[in-house]
């Protein structure tokens, strides 16, 4: 690789940085998502995290998306909508895992 190279690739990563700390630290963007549950209650993504230490530190469907494909994991994400709000389906195949992240006005 030229220095060149390996400075751009640096700056690209700084950016992405300070993009994924900026979007992490806006009000109220973990309380944007819950987990549902199977009677249509839902759970909030700390509260799963006490069962399912996989999701420790998810804030949003896509941070989950990007964990298991870190691991290796073939992962399906698909939107579902809902109303006037949209819900996501994450399945890791893999690991039998399907889980629905909903907004809070999909929890009754």
């Amino acid at each position: 690789m030229t220095a060149n190279f390996q400075g751009r690739r640096a700056a690209v990563a700084v950016v992405a940085a300070c993009l994924a700390w900026a979007v992490a630290s806006m009000p109220g963007r973990a309380e944007d998502w819950r987990l549902m549950g199977r009677e249509g209650g839902c759970v909030t993504l700390d509260a799963a995290a006490a069962r399912l230490p996989l999701l420790a530190g998810i804030a949003t469907p896509d941070e989950l998306v990007a964990r298991l494909r870190r691991q290796g994991e073939e992962v399906h994400r698909r939107d579902i909508a809902q109303g006037d709000a949209t819900a996501v389906l994450i399945e890791a195949p893999g690991l039998d895992l399907g889980l629905i992240f909903v907004p809070p006005s999909a929890c009754r």
